[in-house]
């Protein structure tokens, strides 16, 4: 099913580059500082004072992108800036953005199982990671998938801001382990050039077949128990009185 009329990426790319953090190389989002054309991290979230920087449209990623890679600085650089996308919110026309993010497994990705295979078959837009991963992206009506996903426990825990945020998933055949993301604070850090134009469509029953047939997931502590309220943001959010004191703690 299309994504509605003429459908687009909403405002869900930023920045985003490799580097040391404490003796570790991760990958983060960053921003270009215009004072002197330099990378700086962007830490915080959207409700802190760099929240235009997580959300940018494509055509605004690309402009500071090429703008920094023209600049002096771009040569001292590690040259590992790419275009890529932050979760929160992340939507192609009326469809919410839905990521399984493969890793390796002593070292390689096993490309030759059933759930690998379908799970490529079954996605919009396949992406490779730097170190040898895939990214694959599905389109997905949040209003339906709710109930499906809450059914194989896949729905992020009650307190979380997250809709679907499971990570270390393995699929009972021990072949694959990925992390499964739907609109939740997480990055994705693109190494290959992200076409534009390539859009999504609803996948969400194919979707909740393939990790139903393929996974045994366990429900968040927190799942199905007390109420859900919004924040101003849109989240959703466990209301404290009615949780119980074991959760609490």
């Amino acid at each position: 099913m299309p994504a509605g009329d003429n459908p687009k990426y909403n405002n869900c790319f930023t920045l985003g580059e490799k580097c040391w953090h404490n003796g570790r190389l991760i990958k983060v989002p960053v921003f270009i500082d215009h004072y002197d054309d330099t990378i700086q991290n962007l830490y915080g979230s959207k409700n802190g004072d760099k929240r235009k920087y997580y959300e940018l449209s494509y055509e605004e990623a690309r402009t500071e992108y090429y703008r920094f890679r023209s600049s002096e600085n771009w040569e001292k650089s590690s040259k590992v800036l790419r275009i890529s996308l932050w979760l929160d919110n992340a939507m192609f026309g009326n469809l919410h953005i839905f990521v399984i993010d493969f890793d390796k497994i002593d070292g390689t990705v096993e490309t030759e199982s059933v759930f690998f295979k379908e799970a490529k078959e079954l996605a919009d837009k396949v992406t490779r990671s730097q170190g040898g991963g895939y990214h694959m992206f599905y389109g997905v009506d949040k209003e339906k998938a709710e109930p499906l996903f809450d059914s194989i426990n896949l729905l992020a825990s009650e307190n979380a801001a997250s809709f679907v945020c499971k990570t270390g998933a393995v699929t009972r055949d021990g072949a694959n382990k990925v992390d499964l993301f739907c609109d939740t604070g997480h990055f994705i850090y693109e190494w290959e050039p992200w076409d534009n134009t390539i859009g999504l469509t609803d996948k969400t029953r194919e979707l909740y077949q393939l990790i139903k047939e393929n996974f045994d997931l366990s429900r968040p502590m927190s799942s199905g128990k007390g109420k859900r309220t919004s924040s101003k943001g849109g989240k959703s959010y466990a209301m404290l009185e009615e949780v119980s004191e074991e959760e609490l703690l």
